[in-house]
């Protein structure tokens, strides 16, 4: 637009049009709660400047590219001023100012081109009196300017908003570095392009276009991209979450029935011990006396696994052991489990630590389940050597595994179809420094330690 040409109040009309439609781009994006009487002071304050301005340059006609490059400024520092009255984080007001104002060049020029080629026809075809085709033209302008700059920034602004939702607050603060980066050096390819309009240099703006289309380029498929990735992980963090809370409430459940079977137990001793005071039934004392043994063993070998594992302070390993070990015990096998002092912390994390000590226990349940040998006696020790955690889980076998394959994938000596779980183990040592782990065969009994260290 011909700035000098153009009637003093064109020009006011212009520099209004101008400052709302980069203020509607910026509220759509910037999504905080502004007044309507905040976003009519900020549009009339940034105004003021900016008209006093194009009149210093219409009276002592200053240089064109002089006066983009003064009225850019005095935009983006209005800007700025309204965004840090909302946000007081430094990177993220130039962030949205910035994002703000290039979104506003992109939109704002596509305007102008349509609407003079639909005019151009119209006067050709019904010529208009000059004055009629002049308020049509930029009138039309005025009305397509503001509406197709509210539809896309709406639309960005929704999409950087749904973008934004699921990204950690270190991830949003580095995703709002990178675009004020990106939107600085963008606004000023948009002067770089201008100057050289301006003086002809048709190299430099062939250029500046090809390096901004790149970078939006560019940047469009690594929003897709980091897009993808934030949700995979936010839904890898939900499910985690979800499972470590169902843990957390069998853990719970777990151990109020545990309270609740000392409870019983304590009640069935009286009464028994109150039955065995008849004299007179000798038959009934006899086998009274061997049911209170029998149960007595039983509930103090249940009190001696379920308190040691009171012991554990970790909920994640503590319900996954009442899970084991209920297993095993209804499948018939012994379980001897030492953890004489607590444990309050594995410096592993706890996915990885809840898989090792699952695959221990599994194989050793597998492989004494797998012989009709007696007794089944499945011995677990944890114990915490100054820091460093020792996990040691042994049983019976039947066939000495070789020591060269036994972590190779799929060696089993069950069988085909089997041999991922210490294969398995093998990874995760792997991918934890602090994590090591030996054999030991001896006695008849196969035992793997596991040794996690303080790091």
């Amino acid at each position: 637009m011909d700035y000098y040409s153009a009637s003093p109040l064109w020009t006011l009309v212009t520099v209004c049009v101008y400052t709302a439609s980069v203020y509607i781009v910026l509220f759509n994006i910037c999504k905080q709660k502004f007044t309507i009487i905040e976003r009519l002071l900020a549009i009339i304050l940034t105004s003021i400047p900016f008209a006093s301005l194009m009149l210093i340059f219409r009276i002592f006609d200053l240089n064109d590219f002089i006066f983009l490059v003064a009225s850019g400024l005095v935009v983006v520092v209005c800007v700025m001023i309204v965004v840090s009255r909302k946000i007081k984080n430094k990177i993220l007001v130039g962030y949205y100012s910035f994002f703000a104002i290039v979104v506003h060049y992109l939109i704002y020029p596509l305007t102008g081109f349509p609407i003079d080629i639909v005019m151009n026809i119209v006067a050709d075809s019904h010529p208009v009196p000059a004055s009629w085709s002049y308020w049509l033209i930029h009138g039309s302008f005025i009305v397509s300017a503001i509406l197709l700059c509210y539809v896309v920034s709406r639309y960005i602004g929704n999409q950087l908003d749904k973008y934004c939702a699921p990204l950690s607050s270190e991830m949003k603060y580095r995703f709002s570095k990178h675009s004020f980066i990106l939107s600085l050096l963008a606004y000023l390819l948009f002067h770089i392009n201008s100057f050289a309009q301006l003086i002809g240099l048709w190299s430099l703006v062939l250029l500046s276009n090809m390096s901004l289309i790149a970078m939006i380029f560019f940047t469009a498929i690594l929003m897709m991209a980091s897009n993808s990735f934030s949700q995979q992980k936010q839904a890898e963090t939900d499910f985690k979450s979800k499972a470590e809370q169902e843990l957390a409430d069998h853990t719970r459940q777990l151990e109020q029935a545990y309270n609740s079977m000392r409870s019983f137990r304590h009640d069935y001793r009286n009464l028994l011990s109150a039955l065995m005071g008849y004299d007179n039934m000798e038959e009934l004392k006899s086998n009274l006396s061997k049911h209170l043994g029998y149960a007595d063993e039983a509930l103090n070998s249940l009190d001696s696994v379920e308190g040691r594992l009171n012991l554990i302070n970790l909920p994640e390993l503590k319900g996954l052991l009442w899970v084991k070990c209920a297993q095993a015990q209804t499948q018939g096998i012994e379980i001897e489990l030492d953890i004489a002092e607590p444990v309050y912390n594995i410096p592993l994390n706890t996915e990885d630590l809840c898989r090792i000590v699952g695959i221990v226990v599994d194989n050793a349940i597998e492989e004494l389940l797998g012989h009709d040998n007696n007794p089944k006696i499945l011995k677990l020790s944890i114990v915490d050597d100054e820091g460093d955690i020792i996990i040691d889980c042994s049983n019976p076998y039947q066939t000495a595994p070789l020591l060269k394959k036994i972590f190779d994938k799929g060696y089993s000596t069950k069988g085909p179809g089997r041999g991922l779980g210490l294969f398995n183990l093998k990874k995760i040592r792997e991918k934890n420094a602090n994590v090591f782990y030996t054999v030991r065969i001896a006695d008849g009994e196969f035992a793997i330690i596991i040794v996690v260290r303080r790091e």
